[in-house]
């Protein structure tokens, strides 16, 4: 069953669908990157929210706020607004639902969102992390440089990116984020998949190392897994995870 919901946060609506079945065993909550959507490349999300119907989950896709169909404008889109509106994701799904057992996706930059909420609301059982951009991809820009870049969008300070304005605290918070990441902090089962030809998040990810974490790593794939083959072992291999933690 796919539902189409409308969750208020903020004074924006927020536009999504719930894919849910009888008795689901958890509920997967997808966190989207910068640019992303509820549907993203090769509609990835949406095959895996199918997926996980088909095997005894439900899943929520949501835009969050300035992204997708969802109100806002684009350079309102930052870590600290997204995390508020998963947030209040969560609390919609648990209030007309009933879900529980909430596990929560983070897609490319959607993995900071994620890892974010998990280390504020403690009943986030596990992290699925597809292609996680734990890496400071600024470092190398001189700041001169970034702020001859800076341009006024009303009372905000924005960068052009890829032909879109993004807040300029989008990165702020971002590498805040990446210079206090411990994932020993945040105690949860976590599940990184990648692909090797994406080295700067490869070579991110290999460095990070904790008994609770699992990695999959496709050894000629892209930052987007956008064959259908990787697609499908994306989507198989955070499904059999979610099946190793419930196990009847």
């Amino acid at each position: 069953m796919e539902l189409p919901v409308t969750i208020l946060n903020d004074g924006k609506e927020l536009f999504g669908v719930y894919h849910t079945c009888s008795k689901p065993k958890a509920t997967v909550i997808i966190c989207h990157g910068l640019g992303g959507t509820r549907t993203d490349v090769h509609r990835i999300c949406l095959r895996f929210a199918r997926a996980l119907v088909q095997n005894g989950y439900s899943c929520l896709r949501i835009d969050l706020t300035g992204s997708g169909i969802s109100q806002g404008e684009f350079y309102e889109f930052t870590i600290s607004q997204s995390v508020k509106d998963i947030d209040q994701s969560i609390r919609y799904v648990q209030q007309n639902f009933g879900a529980d057992q909430i596990h929560l996706l983070g897609f490319s930059d959607g993995a900071f969102i994620a890892y974010q909420v998990a280390l504020q609301q403690s009943y986030i059982k596990g992290l699925i992390f597809w292609s996680p951009t734990f890496k400071i991809a600024s470092e190398d820009t001189p700041r001169d440089s970034l702020n001859q870049r800076l341009h006024r969008v009303g009372s905000r300070m924005v960068w052009p990116v890829l032909g879109h304005w993004v807040h300029h605290e989008y990165f702020q918070e971002r590498n805040g984020i990446l210079k206090e990441l411990n994932f020993g902090k945040l105690d949860r089962d976590c599940l990184f998949i990648y692909g090797g030809k994406d080295e700067e998040v490869a070579r991110g990810i290999r460095q990070i190392d904790h008994f609770k974490i699992s990695k999959v790593e496709i050894a000629e794939c892209d930052h987007h897994f956008l064959s259908n083959e990787w697609t499908e072992q994306v989507i198989a291999s955070s499904i059999s995870w979610l099946e190793s933690k419930y196990i009847l």
